[in-house]
């Protein structure tokens, strides 16, 4: 019966859809931790498809990525507060088949968002682009990405610690060189 199960799904035809529409609709929410009840819901079809894995939470703001653009909550009542486009003006490239998720780390009043080409690095408060600088995803995975002492470390090789305010590197490392 199992196989039989099994031959008659491959002889089933795939369901096309357009590649452009969201399967489901997704909406970021925040419940009460004490009451599990529901404080609010955020929606917005015009910002873009909600990315999966760039959902962080820091100072009172939630951050996400939607479409090509990066938005900021309020997590006391979900108002948006910013929304940046991908590089402040700059033609964004749509994600490619296999291309890596972005990863999105917020921290002190930062918001660190690396999509496998470019790292960028936003103040958390009004979305201002405070520096950016080129990255590269791990082998089929999303960009490491690390702050420590204040230092922004990235993936594949943590070969530059950056300056989390200014970009300017502040440390070279070798180690990932010493180790091939």
């Amino acid at each position: 019966a199992e196989q039989a199960a099994h031959v008659a799904q491959r002889r089933g035809k795939p369901k096309k859809t357009d590649p452009a529409t969201p399967r489901h609709k997704k909406t970021i929410a925040a419940l009460d931790p004490d009451t599990g009840e529901m404080r609010w819901k955020w929606s917005d079809p015009s910002a873009g498809e909600l990315m999966p894995l760039t959902l962080a939470a820091a100072a009172r703001r939630v951050f996400f990525q939607a479409g090509q653009g990066l938005v900021c909550l309020s997590l006391d009542n979900g108002r948006e507060l910013w929304r940046s486009d991908k590089a402040n003006g700059a033609r964004a490239k749509p994600r490619q088949p296999g291309w890596s998720v972005a990863t999105l780390v917020a921290r002190d009043d930062s918001v660190l968002w690396a999509d496998g080409r470019q790292l960028r690095v936003f103040a958390s408060g009004d979305g201002k682009l405070l520096w950016s600088c080129s990255c590269r995803p791990g082998f089929k995975s999303p960009v490491d990405l690390f702050v420590v002492g204040g230092l922004v470390w990235f993936g594949p090789g943590f070969t530059e610690g950056r300056d989390l305010k200014t970009g300017e590197v502040k440390k070279r490392s070798s180690v990932s060189a010493d180790l091939q």
